[in-house]
């Protein structure tokens, strides 16, 4: 199942605290259209304002944007899981293998 909200940010400092809720949920963090993240979190803002200054601390190549959709906490792991899933039938090349992997962050 697709990301509920439909809404996409750029991943910027300004857009993390305007956009993401102090609530609970899961987030994605995307480069151009690839998912290379998905995680979930007890505050969605808090995880992305921290993965944002340290992927700025340790010089990695900041995504280019993110989504996220609220989720109460005994729903959370499994929705990342369904969300994985979704993205992993999306990208298996011809030989049945996937294209990409997905890291998933607990937190």
């Amino acid at each position: 199942m697709p990301w509920q909200s439909g809404h996409y940010y750029l991943f910027s400092r300004l857009l993390i605290l305007n956009a993401a809720p102090e609530q609970p949920g899961v987030f994605g963090l995307y480069d151009v259209q690839n998912r290379i993240f998905i995680g979930e979190s007890v505050t969605v803002r808090s995880a992305l304002l921290r993965l944002y200054d340290n992927m700025q601390r340790f010089g990695l190549k900041r995504p280019t944007g993110f989504t996220f959709e609220l989720c109460p906490p005994h729903a959370r792991t499994a929705r990342v899981k369904e969300l994985l899933a979704d993205y992993d039938r999306k990208h298996v090349n011809i030989a049945g293998e996937r294209d990409c992997h997905n890291i998933v962050l607990y937190g």
